[in-house]
């Protein structure tokens, strides 16, 4: 869990996206991707598959599975 987080936040901070910014251009809710970088839940595979898209990588890669 602890590299999906860290992954999840450096993708992001590359970008120049703050955590509202990046959760209104997914349509999360508010204070979602904060819970997740901080390891408070975590997202379900529809999530995770949206992340990966929108991040260019894949799931696997946000899970730590692969660099």
């Amino acid at each position: 869990m602890k590299i999906f987080c860290d992954r999840l936040k450096e993708l992001r901070e590359d970008k120049g996206l703050k955590v509202q910014q990046l959760e209104k251009e997914l349509n999360l809710g508010n204070g979602t991707i904060g819970r997740w970088e901080k390891e408070q839940t975590i997202p379900s595979i529809e999530y995770l598959c949206l992340l990966a898209d929108y991040f260019g990588v894949t799931p696997n890669f946000l899970l730590g599975y692969e660099d």
